[in-house]
C-alpha cells in the first residue's frame, strides 16, 4: 500500500495498491476459487456415489436373500418372486457394468423403489405374524375402558358428570369394538402374500379417540360453587325517617338539662326588676 496522492493540510489521501512479485492478480484469485470450488463438489459427489453404489448393492444382496427363504415364500405370490429375483440379478451385474459409474442420483432412486418392494413383503409377514397380539392388546384396551366407566359412574366424586357424559364414552368404545371385529372378519379371507386389508393406523387413530374422550369426562372438574352476596343494611336514614324513630323516645339525660336552662334564663328575663337593682 503507498500513498498515490495527498493534499497538504487535508486527512483525505488517495492510496492504491503495489502488487508484489509472484503475487496473483485479482483475475487469478477468482480463477482460483472456482477451481477449488469445482473440485470440492467433484469430491463431495464421488464420496456420495461410493455410499448410494454401497447402499444399493446391500439392499440387492438383502432382499434377494429374504425371497429365497422358505418361511418368506408364502408372502410373496411365485411369480412375483421370481420375476423380483431376476431382476435383483440384473441389477447385480448392472452394478460391475454400466452401473459402475451411475451418479448417486440414479443409485438412490433404484434404492427407493427397492426399499419400497421390501417393505411391502415384509410388513405383510409382520402383520400376520402379530395380529392376534394386536388385537388382543386392542381389545383389552376397549375393557379397561368401559371397566372404568362403570366404577366412575358410581364414585360420589364423579357425581358432577352427567350419565350421557360417561354414556358417549361407552358408545364410542362399541364402535372401534365393532369396527375391530369386522376388520379382523375380512383380513382372515386374505392370502398371505396379498396386500393387508387391515389398517393398524387407522385402528391406533380409533383408540386414541377413545382414549382421549375418557380423559376429557373423567377429569371434568365439578362447577365451582357461586358465593352468596351479603346484603348491606344502609344505615344513612333520611331526617324524616330518623325523627320517626325518635317519636315517643325519652331525650337523652343532656338534651333534658339543657332545656330547662333555657326554660329558667327565660323565666328570668321575663321578671320585672326591684328598686333595689336599679
Amino acid at each position: 500500500m503507498r500513498i498515490a496522492k495527498a493534499t497538504v493540510g487535508s486527512t483525505y489521501l488517495t492510496t492504491d495498491r503495489i502488487r508484489k512479485d509472484g503475487e496473483l492478480t485479482e483475475d487469478a484469485v477468482k480463477a482460483a476459487k472456482t477451481r477449488l470450488k469445482f473440485y470440492k463438489k467433484r469430491d463431495e459427489d464421488k464420496e456420495r456415489n461410493d455410499v448410494a453404489r454401497n447402499d444399493f448393492e446391500s439392499l440387492v444382496y438383502a432382499v434377494r436373500s429374504w425371497l429365497r427363504e422358505d418361511e418368506n415364500e408364502a408372502y410373496v405370490a411365485g411369480e412375483e418372486r421370481e420375476e423380483k429375483v431376476e431382476y435383483l440379478n440384473e441389477m447385480e451385474e448392472w452394478l460391475y457394468d454400466d452401473g459402475a459409474e451411475a451418479n448417486f442420483t440414479v443409485l438412490e432412486g433404484k434404492t427407493k423403489d427397492l426399499t419400497k418392494s421390501y417393505e411391502q413383503y415384509t410388513n405383510r409377514k409382520t402383520l400376520h405374524e402379530n395380529l392376534d397380539a394386536i388385537v388382543e392388546t386392542t381389545r383389552n384396551s376397549i375393557q379397561r375402558v368401559n371397566e372404568k366407566v362403570a366404577a366412575l359412574q358410581i364414585d360420589e366424586k364423579k357425581a358432577h358428570i352427567a350419565d350421557e357424559e360417561w354414556q358417549d364414552i361407552l358408545d364410542t368404545a362399541s364402535d372401534v369394538s365393532k369396527w375391530l371385529d369386522e376388520a379382523v372378519e375380512k383380513q382372515s379371507t386374505q392370502a398371505k402374500h396379498e396386500e393387508p386389508t387391515f389398517d393398524e393406523a387407522e385402528m391406533n387413530k380409533k383408540v386414541n379417540k377413545l382414549t382421549k374422550l375418557f380423559q376429557k369426562v373423567s377429569k371434568k372438574r365439578p362447577p365451582v360453587p357461586k358465593k352468596e352476596k351479603e346484603e348491606k343494611v344502609d344505615l344513612n336514614l333520611e331526617t324524616d325517617e330518623a325523627e320517626d324513630f325518635n317519636d315517643g323516645e325519652e331525650k337523652p339525660a343532656e338534651e333534658q338539662e339543657t332545656a330547662e336552662q333555657q326554660a329558667e334564663e327565660a323565666q328570668t328575663e321575663e321578671k320585672p326588676a326591684k328598686s333595689d337593682d336599679l
